[in-house]
């Protein structure tokens, strides 16, 4: 008694959580490694025997997308923005400096006007003093304009000349501004309406009071032109896979080496930073997706199932690695996301997409449009198979996957600027949206995938749920009453199952076989009883062998017609194992010994999903609500009690991974719904009259109210 009757079961038994999480984390790790060894080889591949003014004996074909910096222009650049900078110069306008010009100037009034007035000294006198102790800018011409110059004009020339020599200082002059100081002079003096005399000696004055008070600040200069220098970005150019980036028999040129660094195809030395930071990179984004996978996906995830998720992902990475640029939109991120989607759910699915696209953009050289539009059609056909019906909707998902690949393709597309070439890629896009559609079609029915993963494809439930099937007609025409039973089952497990999140189709299809097994012997179970009962003639030890029999026959007919395992795993447990108490009390108030519950209870195993645990409970409660006589709202929602407090007192529960929240939900469904089945209906009068009678029970029959 109590031993798991399957492999599938065994498996599930002997594993426990600690060696499946260790043997999930080995899977996690060795995905890893290769997807960082793809990785390496697309980021670091063989270098080429090309240098600079050699000539290529091959096309050199870029391997994958690359960015390069672009040293010839961004060296002419930067150039540029040396040269916009303006010479940075220290000005002297100090108090000092002004007294020290304004000074001169008066001495040099001052000493003309002293020659000027001295009546002893004749003109050519006069004239040959200044010319000694006057500054070259005093000119003989202007000397002798000096001579000429009346002696009440000295005051005002001398404050204007002063004003002038402030005005410059002011303004800051250079070394070499000096060349053209004296025609500036010039002009300010020339707006004075003053005899052309008096002009040109305050020219030369304030030519011989000025000097340079504006010095370079070589420091300050070169800082603010290394600072303009490192404004300028560097000049990035994308690189195409597939692109020639040397023909054969083409000069290597300067231009050609940063690109071929940029590709990893010529090294210097080998870029272990770039390694790495790779390495750390990959290993974040693998840490995350396990860490987020195994939340949610604690309730299905098994080894076997990991594998499946591992193999998907390796057909993606390979795709990246090897598929041709034109034909890079056809990576099958969608086909996964809907398979995975459908398989398990839409959260786990979308994790998938994530990781999964930012994987692929780091494949193809930080490509994040490629990771952007392949998320967005993964979780797009992760949403649209959220809930499926039929076999058309996989058709179309695949369509609106398609539509949203080629949109996102278009968008990056107008992004890039591609013209043309983005109207193709749209076209594959769209192709590999309608593609994922039909491949998961073919996908999720082959066998291997059922068996092999110890999947349940919801394809085959669908088909499974078909009333025409085998085993359900023959349950139809041989049992109907337990038939009748199973249905009630399936809505109370299908409504359960979809309040609390878990796999509805296949709570809803496991309730329809869950009784299969009582066709071997229909005659022992109450539904299918007449008048007579047959247990009566038989004792309680023979009554229960007979009817716990039927989880185990169950099973192996479900098994030989095909039913996928997990459906078959829930037929088995679907009683758990739970006491036969209706013969194990008989036998005890048959027998004045002690009477041991292991001989009175189902073999078991008991449920290890919360599909299976749905079912147990909808079978027992709905068994449990029709034997009441009366069916009030009360009465049912304290069998529904008792029932599930009984389940989890016995401790079937514990091998599911069911809360007690979820618990607490699904009892409120479960009363729910049947409160509404076993509504109370009002009786209908009885007919006045024999003529009326007919009429009356046509009425009834046609139009009961309430029904």
């Amino acid at each position: 008694m109590n031993k798991p009757r399957t492999a599938w079961e065994l498996r599930g038994r002997q594993v426990t959580p600690g060696a499946k999480r260790l043997r999930l984390f080995l899977m996690a790790a060795a995905l890893y490694l290769l997807f960082l060894a793809v990785l390496i080889s697309f980021l670091f591949p063989p270098t080429v025997d090309v240098s600079l003014g050699s000539v290529a004996e091959e096309d050199v074909i870029a391997p994958r997308n690359a960015i390069y910096i672009d040293g010839q222009k961004t060296e002419e650049l930067q150039t540029l923005a040396e040269q916009s900078v303006m010479p940075v110069y220290q000005k002297d306008f100090t108090p000092a400096r002004q007294n020290m010009v304004r000074t001169q100037i008066n001495n040099f009034f001052n000493t003309i006007e002293e020659v000027v007035i001295n009546g002893a000294l004749t003109n050519e006198e006069k004239a040959s003093r200044l010319s000694s102790v006057l500054p070259p800018a005093f000119t003989s011409e202007v000397i002798q304009a000096a001579l000429r110059i009346d002696s009440h004009l000295w005051t005002t020339l001398l404050s204007y000349s002063m004003d002038i020599a402030q005005q410059f200082l002011a303004a800051g002059v250079k070394e070499e501004d000096l060349t053209q100081l004296s025609s500036r002079i010039r002009e300010k003096v020339g707006v004075l309406g003053l005899p052309e005399e008096a002009k040109a000696v305050m020219v030369a004055a304030c030519q011989a009071a000025i000097t340079p008070n504006l010095t370079l600040d070589r420091e300050e200069t070169e800082r603010r032109r290394e600072v303009a220098r490192n404004s300028v970005d560097p000049v990035r150019r994308q690189i195409a896979k597939g692109e020639i980036i040397v023909k054969k028999g083409e000069t290597v040129r300067e231009e050609q080496l940063p690109m071929l660094e940029a590709l990893g195809l010529q090294r210097r030395e080998f870029p272990w930073e770039k390694l790495v930071g790779t390495v750390l990179i990959s290993l974040a984004l693998f840490a995350t997706w396990t860490a987020f996978s195994l939340y949610f996906g604690a309730d299905f995830l098994t080894v076997r199932r990991m594998l499946f998720v591992a193999l998907l992902f390796t057909l993606i990475v390979l795709a990246a690695r090897f598929l041709p640029p034109r034909f890079i939109y056809l990576i099958p991120i969608p086909l996964a996301a809907i398979c995975l989607s459908s398989l398990f759910n839409l959260p786990f699915a979308v994790v998938f997409a994530i990781f999964s696209s930012l994987a692929v953009g780091l494949i193809q050289g930080n490509d994040f449009l490629l990771s952007f539009a392949m998320l967005l059609g993964g979780a797009a056909g992760a949403y649209s198979v959220r809930r499926v019906g039929k076999t058309g909707d996989y058709l179309a998902a695949g369509l609106t996957t398609g539509l949203a690949l080629a949109f996102a393709v278009g968008a990056s597309g107008l992004s890039l600027g591609k013209g043309m070439l983005m109207l193709e890629e749209m076209g594959w896009a769209f192709a590999n949206g309608l593609l994922s559609g039909v491949f998961a079609i073919f996908f999720l029915l082959l066998p291997a995938t059922e068996s092999f993963f110890d999947l349940t494809s919801p394809l085959h439930l669908i088909e499974l749920a078909n009333p025409n099937q085998r085993l359900l007609r023959r349950l139809f025409l041989e049992v109907p009453g337990t038939y009748l039973h199973s249905v009630m089952v399936a809505s109370l497990s299908e409504s359960a199952a979809s309040a609390i999140g878990a796999n509805v189709l296949l709570a809803r299809v496991a309730a329809y076989y869950h009784d299969v097994g009582k066709l071997v012997r229909p005659d022992y179970f109450a539904e299918n009883q007449g008048e007579f009962n047959v247990h009566e003639r038989m004792t309680p030890q023979l009554s229960t062998t007979v009817v716990t029999a039927h989880t185990r026959d169950g099973a192996d007919m479900a098994r030989a017609a095909g039913v996928p395992e997990p459906v078959v795993a829930m037929i088995q447990s679907h009683h758990g194992t739970s006491l036969a108490s209706f013969f194990y009390r008989q036998a005890q108030r048959n027998s004045e010994k002690e009477t041991p519950e292991e001989s009175f209870r189902y073999d078991g195993p008991k449920p290890q999903s919360k599909e299976a645990c749905i079912l147990m409970l909808a079978d027992g409660v709905e068994a449990g609500v029709r034997s009441l006589r009366e069916k009030s709202p009360e009465k049912i929602s304290k069998m529904v009690g008792v029932i599930f407090a009984d389940r989890v007192k016995d401790g079937q529960l514990e091998r599911s991974e069911l809360s007690f929240q979820e618990l607490e939900r699904v009892e409120e469904v479960f009363v729910r719904v049947l409160v509404s089945a076993y509504h109370l209906r009002p009786e209908y009068p009885e007919p006045v009259s024999k003529e009326r009678k007919g009429h009356v029970e046509e009425h009834a029959a046609g139009q009961a109210p309430g029904s």
